[in-house]
Parts: C-alpha cells; structure tokens; sequence
C-alpha cells in the first residue's frame, strides 16, 4: 500500500464574514490560517482519498464541481473521493447562509481549485507505507441538549447526557524506515470554543491539534470530525483564543500520546460505496436560499452517503450534522471493519436527528432541510454501503 500526504492554505481574503453564528460578524483579523489537508492511497490499483478541510460546511453542488477536478488533475474518480469539514464557526460562509453577505463566487472557484490541487499533491508524494489503527479517549466535549422541563430541549451543558470521548487515530508510517508519514484524527466535538462574539478567522480548537501534532511528531495530520451534532467543548474559562489554544492542546496531547506507542500489525487495503438518493425534505429556518437552490437543481432532495474503507477503519459520511445517538445506530449496524462516522462529509443539510429527538423537540430537529423518514432512510443506505465494503 502506498500513501500520500498534502497540505495547503485555504483562508480567504479579508474582509469576510464568519460563518457559524446567525448574525453580522465581520473577520477583523487571521488568528490561525485555515488549512486543507489531503490523504491519497493506492492498493492494488484502487486509489482513493480523504481530504480534509477547516471549513463550515460545503455541498452537493461544490462536490459536483470538486470530483471533476481531482479526476482531471489525478485519475481518481468521484465516488473514491471524501471530502470532510471539520465545522469550523470561525471561518468563511460557503452556501449563501447570509442574504447580506452572499458568497463571493471567484472565491469560491478559487477555493475548490484549491482543494482539487492539494488532493493533487497529496497523489505526487506517494511511497510504501504501514497503517495502523490507534484507539484511545479525550474527554472534551459536552451534551449540549438540555431539558429545561418549561421550556423544552434548549443548547446548553447536558453532564448526564450521551457523550463520545473516544479518540481514534489512523498512524500512516513508512515502510521502510518507520518514519511518521501523517496521521488521520477522528473524534465528536463541535469547533465552537471561539463563539459569536470572535471576530478572527480560525481552525478552532481542532487547527491548533493538527498543529501542535505536526509540530511535536511531524508528518500531516488530518482531523475529522465525528457525530458531533449535539456535542460542545467543554469550556472552562470563557470562550476565548486562550482557551481554545487550552482544548485544543489538550486533545493534541492525547493524539500525540497515541501515535508514541509502539508500531502494531498494519493493515493494508482500499475500498469505496456510496449511494446518491432522493429523500422527503422540509424547509430549513435558515438556508433557505440552498435549500430552495438545491431543489432546482436536482429535482428535489438528494443525499449522498458513502464509506471509505482505509487499511482498518472505514469513513462513513454524513450529510451534515450527525447526533450521537444517530452515529451509533449506524455504527452498531454495519459490517464494516471499524466504523467512523464523519460529520459534514460531502454535503450539509443540516442536522440529522433520530425520532425520539424529534419528539423531544428542541434546536436540531428544527434546523435540518430533512424530515425524520430522510434520516431513517440515511442512516439504512449508511449501514449499507458500510456493509459494501467489509
């Protein structure tokens, strides 16, 4: 098995607003570059790959424009490519979410080229590599759903609520020399220590791991996000760049600690599914203009899941903002070896909640351009394709 690895800057230039909170907000400075980050992998004459960027959210209509211009640049074709968002709120818009600030399209076009060529990259620097799969924990992150009994589900600190601490690790080494080559980090916390008052572009707490992981140990190193729909950071000292800095180091410590133990038996193998469907839908409170766009264009609401099967663990994409409870449905089922559910992973549609989430009723429920029957049938072709690659 051979793996590649790639990085580029992808912050936009000033002024922008900041995506990620519904209001006026400004960027008034870079506090930390936006990165994308890409892993290519060839086994047997498969390639395939992950990229990874530190962006809110892009879509389907961004995907049709993306695959095409990896396939050109490299050979690899669309359904082999995964592209994640690790749902940075302190970055720039890219679906048109402000009627005051529409997204400015030569930016955009820039942007995809960008993300295209450092897939492209990624493929250039191909060589022999073992992959392995390191599982450890990083108590981070919050329930954020709250029953306030009078008013219902409302966002805030849920301790007893469901939580994922759980911090897997993909360690891509060289084969001959063992020398760190990158690394792939998944775990389920919202980007949201820097909250609404920031007016600073930022990775969140989630850029500062991967670079105080490229730092200490060297190598790329990709985050991805799990289901983290109703997932918060544990904050403790007011939403500031400082305790940003504080999450993120922490969770870059326990990744560092991972990827020091000692080499284990490698996995080799590749392996891609993906289903492309229409689903119900419902108008989303605030997306509205690619809610509406969307449906133009395909007819109605099409969704996208698939799994990408790299060495141990396979990726299993989301259309948008995954809940806990929704992840372990999916990953409880399938076959698949080690499943990773992905948050904002080839599209975003909003939240994706389970029934008894609608029936509690609350914020996600209502933020979503799906009805509780697309859910369902998302997480059934989830398992599916999941099922596909085992």
């Amino acid at each position: 098995m051979r793996v590649g690895f790639a990085s580029s800057v992808i912050t936009p230039p000033l002024p922008v607003q900041l995506a990620g909170y519904g209001c006026e907000r400004p960027a008034e400075g870079v506090a930390d570059e936006l990165r994308a980050r890409a892993l290519v992998c060839e086994h047997d004459g498969r390639t395939v790959a992950l990229l990874a960027a530190e962006l809110l959210w892009l879509e389907r209509r961004h995907l049709r424009l993306l695959r095409p211009l990896v396939t050109e640049l490299c050979g690899i074709a669309g359904d082999d490519l995964m592209v994640a968002c690790t749902h940075g709120h302190s970055g720039p818009d890219t679906m048109d979410w402000f009627h005051f600030a529409p997204v400015d399209p030569g930016w955009l076009q820039v942007l995809l080229r960008q993300l295209a060529g450092t897939v492209y990259v990624a493929s250039r620097n191909l060589r022999p590599a073992a992959v392995e799969a390191l599982v450890g924990a990083v108590p981070i992150g919050v329930n954020r759903r709250v029953n306030t009994i009078r008013e219902g589900f409302r966002l805030g600190h849920n301790e007893s609520g469901p939580v994922d601490q759980t911090l897997t690790v993909l360690r891509v080494t060289d084969r001959e020399s063992g020398a760190l080559l990158g690394s792939v980090v998944h775990h389920a916390t919202h980007p949201v220590v820097l909250g609404g008052q920031s007016r600073v572009i930022s990775g969140d707490w989630c850029g500062e791991l991967c670079r105080q992981v490229e730092a200490s140990v060297g190598g790329s190193c990709l985050f991805v996000n799990g289901a983290c729909g109703d997932i918060n950071p544990r904050v403790g000292a007011g939403r500031t760049y400082a305790e940003m800095l504080r999450v993120g180091r922490q969770a870059a410590g326990a990744t560092i600690e991972l990827l020091s133990r000692e080499p284990g038996e490698p996995v080799d193998g590749v392996a891609t599914a993906a289903a492309h469907f229409a689903v119900p839908h419902k108008p989303h409170p605030y997306l509205d203009v690619p809610y509406e766009r969307r449906l133009r264009e395909d007819g109605g609401m099409v969704i996208e899941t698939q799994a990408l099967r790299l060495g141990p663990v396979t990726f299993l994409s989301s259309p948008g903002e995954c809940l806990i409870d929704t992840g372990r449905a999916i990953v409880e089922r399938t076959r698949a070896p080690r499943p990773l559910v992905l948050s904002d992973t080839n599209d975003y549609t909003g939240y994706l909640p389970l029934p008894h989430i609608w029936e509690q009723g609350g914020y996600e429920p209502g933020a979503t351009m799906l009805t509780a029957e697309a859910v369902l049938t998302w997480v059934d072709r989830a398992v599916a394709v999941g099922d596909a690659v085992a």
